[in-house]
């Protein structure tokens, strides 16, 4: 065994490499189109048993092939798993590490057979945790780039790249006595400080970083753990922000509350993008076939969101006369809210304070807490020296943001509101806010009603020029679709038929790699979806796709 791990190469090439690429060059392996070697591996065993049969050497490409096929599996989505679940498992188990660490490839796939899918591509990068870790991931994926854009400079097309740095969603697997999500807070402020500090002193290192943006699992963290380092980000030069949600829910009112949160604690602007916004769209029709008339999930979730809902339409009301009917629910929703909030924090308190301390989840709690106004000096010192200092030490020395909180909330201390959300985080009341319940999803509003709650966000987003990001094959894997026959772009642009108001809709791919897909494939599902499925004519669909395209020339982020 010690014989064959020393004699055996560390890494393995593809045996048919240089009958194309004659000349073995390491370095130049990476760069070649190995899809092409690949086909012709299979052109050749194929040419070879046709023209004499060979029972070993079939069985031998056989087993290679099924090797290829459960390799995928462990790469790629299959048709049949459904669920964010899933898809997770593919991004955590890090086999796709080594294929992905070349972004070349990637590019090429996104670029698609003919090397023209691309005008603007718009990349996401997970930011690190050092100035070096970010300067060297940035220069890897400008390197793939440079390879592709050097590679189809013949062809006349002169594709674009901008991207994203792209916060990730975390367990809260190191519990804090006193702070949700505290670890995971840190890092992304951390991480926040550093694109901060390159963003004022090394401007030109980040030229193509246009976007801030955070996705992954929505049952991990909300849009709150990220709100003070995004609306930080603003205030530091970054001008363009996304938040995935409305992706994965138990409960649409879940879906709906999570975009409302992205947008109001992150302070999404015009032009900004919500990826997914499934809540939004999907039918409540399906969406009860798929989860059944009852669902469980935990009772300080289900709190959240009829205090959202109750937020929602004292807020909405009088811009959206469609609201109007659901001021006889007010009743209903407050007993409900005292019902759950006093068996969860203990204490009876008016809506209005369940309602302010939910909107005050928006600022950092440890800053929230702090009273000191040396913080100034802190945030001062830091801005002058050297901003690499432990996360700890600076979580809580944003002082722009301690003036928001000082003007928002008078007294801290002893704020009702401020003494809830404190509740709400610490650990001692967490055991009640997870206690999981069964939840029937027409207890307090009809499919009907629901629908209406939806066209009210969509309203919102409208209003406020929010772009939402569609992207088919992921909502179809991920968000509570068994099918493109139940895709949820029909919705929207139905309603909008009807009258209602729509934000602007534009198409991306989410993760190429993991669901198998590039632009042109997305749009490809959209156009069978609408011919097919819903039976619209050519023209009628070629219409749809060059709205939704032109979306995408309109709000692209420079």
């Amino acid at each position: 065994m010690v014989f064959l791990l020393i004699c055996f190469p560390t890494r393995i090439y593809h045996p048919f490499y240089e009958l194309i690429y004659p000349g073995f060059e390491e370095t130049d392996y990476n760069r070649r189109c190995l899809l092409s070697i690949e086909g012709l591996m299979y052109a050749l065993l194929f040419n070879r048993l046709m023209d004499k049969p060979h029972e070993e050497l079939a069985q031998l490409f056989h087993y290679y092939l099924l090797i290829l096929g459960y390799t995928n599996r462990l790469l790629v989505q299959q048709t049949h798993q459904y669920g964010f679940t899933q898809f997770q498992k593919l991004t955590l188990n890090e086999l796709r590490e080594q294929s992905e660490f070349h972004y070349r490839n990637r590019f090429f796939q996104l670029q698609g057979n003919d090397l023209r899918n691309i005008h603007v591509l718009e990349g996401r990068f997970a930011p690190k945790d050092t100035r070096d870790g970010v300067l060297q991931l940035l220069k890897r994926i400008r390197g793939g780039w440079k390879e592709l854009v050097d590679h189809v400079a013949n062809t006349g097309v002169q594709p674009e790249l901008k991207l994203a740095a792209h916060f990730i969603k975390r367990a809260d697997d190191k519990k804090d006595q006193d702070i949700r999500h505290k670890s995971l807070r840190y890092k992304v402020w951390n991480q926040a400080l550093i694109l901060a500090y390159m963003k004022k002193n090394q401007p030109k290192e980040l030229t193509d970083v246009v976007a801030v943006d955070a996705a992954a699992s929505e049952f991990d963290a909300s849009p709150e753990v990220f709100a003070p380092a995004f609306r930080m980000l603003r205030r530091k030069g970054f001008n363009h922000f996304t938040y995935h949600a409305g992706e994965d829910f138990f409960h649409i009112l879940t879906g709906l509350r999570s975009i409302y949160e992205a947008v109001v604690f992150n302070d999404l602007r015009s032009g900004d993008r919500i990826g997914h916004a499934t809540a939004t769209g999907i039918s409540p029709s399906v969406w009860k076939a798929n989860v059944g008339s009852t669902i469980l999930m935990r009772r300080g979730e289900y709190l959240d969101d009829l205090v959202f809902v109750y937020h929602l339409i004292m807020e909405r009301v009088k811009k959206n006369p469609r609201l109007e009917a659901f001021k006889s629910k007010i009743p209903f929703l407050a007993n409900h809210i005292q019902e759950y909030g006093s068996f969860i924090y203990h204490v009876y308190a008016p809506l209005k304070v369940y309602e302010n301390a939910w909107m005050l989840r928006k600022y950092c709690p440890m800053t929230l807490k702090t009273q000191s106004l040396e913080l100034e000096s802190a945030w001062q010192v830091f801005w002058s020296d050297n901003p690499l200092k432990p996360a700890e030490e600076i979580v809580t020395f944003d002082f722009e943001e301690w003036c928001e909180i000082r003007e928002e909330v008078q007294e801290p201390v002893t704020d009702e509101s401020v003494r809830l959300l404190m509740k709400y985080h610490n650990q001692g009341y967490h055991e009640k806010y997870n206690e999981i319940i069964e939840v029937n999803i027409e207890e307090c509003f009809t499919l009907k009603e629901i629908e209406l709650l939806q066209l009210a966000i969509l309203d919102f987003l409208h209003e406020k020029e929010i772009v939402i990001e569609t992207l088919p094959t992921s909502n179809v894997r991920i968000g509570h679709h068994s099918s493109f026959h139940t895709y949820h772009l029909w919705n929207w642009l139905q309603w909008e038929k009807q009258g209602h108001s729509i934000p602007p809709i534009v198409v991306g791919t989410d993760d190429t790699g993991i669901f198998a897909t590039n632009i042109f494939n997305e749009f490809a599902n959209i156009y069978c979806f609408l011919t097919h499925t819903k039976k619209l004519s050519h023209n009628h669909a070629m219409e749809i796709i060059q709205r939704l395209e032109r979306n995408a020339r309109i709000y692209r982020f420079e």
